[in-house]
């Protein structure tokens, strides 16, 4: 009802119950029906969740409602003296340029929360502000993720004495695996750390040391060999839904399952579980000496034997498990049109991120490129929904007419093709790209692998070396350059 204020449930309600307010401030009525009585007895926990998304910052208060994206303090905790309690957030915005008011916030708040203010995007058109659901990465509501929420109160809660089972939910998930128990038996032993890996060797003096012996550069943990190993990531990327599964680094190998156990859709845990049994018996094959199935087979190898199974245990079988083909390799625009890559890059020790632009022409030649620091997002997504939006300025600004707008953030892309503007913590931002694109006379917006987009991935990560601007027209850095070459059909 929040979202879809037109909706005849939300006006027959706003009718007869909160005809002045919203729904999150309407008062309990004697007379009102059972649905609606439902409906506020669950509002408690739409609260928890609810965050808002800044737009002009007119209808947000500045000391009263969430509006930071800190995952535990979502209200503002600076003691703020100057500032009236019912003052909005509009006031910290430079409605002129569309960006936050940067001295007025250093000298108001205290430091961890300016670094909070700063990091949200401010929409160049400054649309209403929004609330969305911030325990979803779509910011959609979902009785799974509110079940979550409640689950994680009512567990942080408890004495620790009452829970001694503290990772039930993980057990469970592993045992209720629709796969061969040893899988579910090796997922077992890697989430308790308990395979015998070059890391676990070493540590109990039985190897001398504990490095990969594929990418000789990091120790041979299980996440490193089923995930972070450098022959193995590019084999996940295939499969889009892998990568957006993970938002975070996970970090250790239980992180890692409870990400994807969680999708619970389309067999994609048992697709991961199957897939990282393959990479570690592969591992250990060669390591032997032994033949070894190659990566370009791992998923599809995977789809069979969940099919087998699942045909065998009498459960519908799975629906498409082999990865869709995807563009290896940087192809030229159509005549007449010009290619914009972009891409985000992360710089968490300096919390700032890199923005990177290349546009070429149906030669493969350099039209302009950028590349900029920007202070560091929340999130993965907000950073590549920023780079697409400055990417478009680009175009724009340089007189293209006709683009197609390529990035390796399939979330973002999805969300511009289908013209979500609402739920998520970018919404906004993907309503500025299609308002600028809007300009063009004709223009597309495509998700690629990460292997088409070296370019402009190496510029991203080049303004980490300078905090300044930096515009080459129908030029670029000399580094960058020879993967320009690479490129040229």
């Amino acid at each position: 009802m929040l979202k879809n204020p037109d909706s005849l449930c939300h006006r027959v309600f706003k009718a007869r119950f909160f005809p002045n307010c919203s729904i999150l401030e309407a008062s309990n009525s004697a007379s009102g029906s059972y649905a609606w009585k439902s409906i506020l007895s669950a509002r408690s926990v739409v609260r928890k969740g609810v965050v808002w998304r800044i737009g002009d910052g007119k209808t947000v208060c500045i000391k009263e409602d969430k509006w930071l994206p800190d995952q535990v303090y979502k209200s503002v905790t600076s003691p703020l003296p100057s500032i009236p309690p019912d003052a909005k957030v509009s006031l910290l915005i430079d409605e002129v340029n569309g960006c936050w008011k940067d001295e007025e916030v250093r000298q108001l708040f205290l430091p961890h929360e300016v670094k909070q203010i700063l990091s949200i995007p401010i929409s160049s058109r400054l649309p209403h502000d929004s609330l969305i659901w911030s325990k979803t990465p779509s910011g959609i509501f979902s009785t799974r993720s509110a079940y979550r929420l409640l689950a994680n109160e009512a567990s942080a809660s408890s004495p620790s004495s009452s829970n001694p089972h503290p990772q039930r939910h993980l057990w469970r998930g592993v045992w209720m695996l629709r796969t061969s128990n040893k899988v579910k038996h090796f997922i077992w032993r890697a989430c308790n750390n308990s395979l015998p890996t070059l890391d676990n060797l070493f540590r109990h003096q039985i190897v001398s040391s504990d490095c990969c012996n594929i990418c000789n550069a990091h120790p041979e943990d299980i996440l490193h060999v089923v995930w972070s190993c450098s022959e193995v990531t590019n084999m996940w990327k295939e499969l889009s839904w892998a990568h957006s599964s993970v938002s975070p680094p996970p970090g250790e190998f239980t992180n890692l399952f409870s990400s994807f156990l969680q999708v619970r859709e389309d067999y994609r845990v048992e697709i991961f579980s199957i897939a990282a049994w393959m990479l570690w018996t592969r591992r250990n094959s060669i390591r032997l000496g032994r033949p070894a199935r190659p990566l370009n087979q791992i998923f599809f190898e995977a789809g069979r034997l969940l099919r087998d199974f699942l045909e065998a245990h009498d459960e519908d079988p799975v629906p498409v498990l082999n990865p869709v083909p995807i563009q290896a390799k940087w192809t030229a625009p159509t005549q007449a049109r010009y290619k914009v890559n972009f891409d985000a890059a992360l710089f968490n020790h300096i919390d700032a991120a890199g923005l990177g632009i290349i546009i070429r022409d149906v030669n493969g030649a350099v039209i302009g490129a950028l590349s900029m620091r920007i202070p560091l997002p929340h999130s993965v997504a907000i950073a590549e929904a920023l780079a697409c939006r400055r990417a478009v300025q680009f175009a724009a600004k340089i007189g293209l007419h006709e683009v197609t707008i390529e990035g390796d953030a399939a979330v973002v892309i999805n969300a511009i093709n289908a013209g979500d503007t609402e739920h998520s913590s970018y919404g906004h931002i993907v309503g500025d790209i299609l308002a600028q694109a809007a300009f063009f006379s004709f223009f597309e917006f495509r998700y690629v692998n990460r292997s088409c987009n070296r370019v402009a991935d190496s510029l991203a990560k080049r303004a980490k070396l300078s905090p300044d601007l930096q515009v080459w027209l129908e030029d670029c850095p000399q580094d960058v350059a020879t993967l320009v070459l690479d490129d040229v059909p």
